[in-house]
């Protein structure tokens, strides 16, 4: 089995690679195609993580429903303007 050539251990590791692959192809370092393979690559494991946290929260008993502030209440009438 072959050890990879880096490990993502979080978000700011993709964000970091991500980051890095800008790099490469601002300074030319790599091919468009090249670059895409990364992206997609980092998509999946992005979409990966969605999904698991998702079913980690639905997991859970109770799911908490805190309200959040949205600010104060908007009221929009008909032909109004910034009022």
């Amino acid at each position: 089995m072959s050890t990879p050539a880096s490990v993502i251990r979080d978000t700011a590791d993709i964000r970091a690679k991500l980051l890095d692959v800008w790099k490469q192809i601002d300074e030319k370092k790599i091919s468009s195609s090249e670059a895409r393979m990364h992206i997609s690559v980092a998509r999946a494991i992005l979409d990966t993580l969605k999904v698991e946290m998702t079913a980690a929260h639905l997991a859970r008993e109770a799911i908490p429903t805190v309200p959040v502030f949205a600010g104060p209440p908007v009221t929009l009438r008909r032909g109004s303007r910034d009022q």
